[in-house]
Parts: structure tokens; C-alpha cells; sequence
């Protein structure tokens, strides 16, 4: 029991002593553009293009409809857990 406890006193004292991180050397930051520097039509076409791209990926994902699977195994499943699930929650003023 004695050597356990030492065991663990030396992990502990090991988890005290952070390593010291290494330096990183410094690196020369990019200027940025000011928001004078971009015209209003552009900034404006660079919205619309970005909206169009991405509500375009967000209605593909939501909207797969090609994969249903509209087997009658599955058709079964599905109506056996919603007719589960109602007695399960059953709600007391729902009838």
C-alpha cells in the first residue's frame, strides 16, 4: 500500500510540472483590407453568391427524398413505434 501511494504521489508531482511550451517564432502578419478598399456591388454580389451557394447545400441535405425506403417491412416498423410511443406518452386529456 505504502509503494502505491508513492506511485501516485510521483504522478502527481509529475502533473504539476508543466513542460515548458516551445517558443514559436514570430511571423509576419498579412495587412488587411479595409472595408473602404471594397466597392458596395461587390461586397453585395459576394453576399448573394455565398447565400445562394450554401442555401443550396442546406436544401439538398434537408430534402433527400430519392432514398425513402418505402418497403412494406419498414411501412410496418414506422406505424408500430408511433402507435407505441402514443402509449407510452400517453397524454391524459388527448382522448
Amino acid at each position: 500500500m505504502l509503494l502505491a501511494g508513492q506511485v501516485f504521489q510521483a504522478l502527481d508531482r509529475r502533473k504539476e510540472a508543466p513542460k515548458p511550451l516551445p517558443a514559436r517564432p514570430a511571423t509576419a502578419e498579412e495587412p488587411e483590407e479595409s472595408a473602404e478598399s471594397i466597392e458596395a456591388e461587390a461586397a453585395t454580389a459576394i453576399g448573394v453568391a455565398l447565400h445562394l451557394h450554401l442555401a443550396a447545400l442546406r436544401a439538398s441535405a434537408a430534402l433527400n427524398l430519392e432514398q425513402a425506403d418505402a418497403s412494406s417491412w419498414a411501412r410496418q416498423g414506422r406505424t408500430q413505434i408511433m402507435r407505441d410511443r402514443l402509449l407510452t406518452h400517453d397524454r391524459p386529456g388527448r382522448k
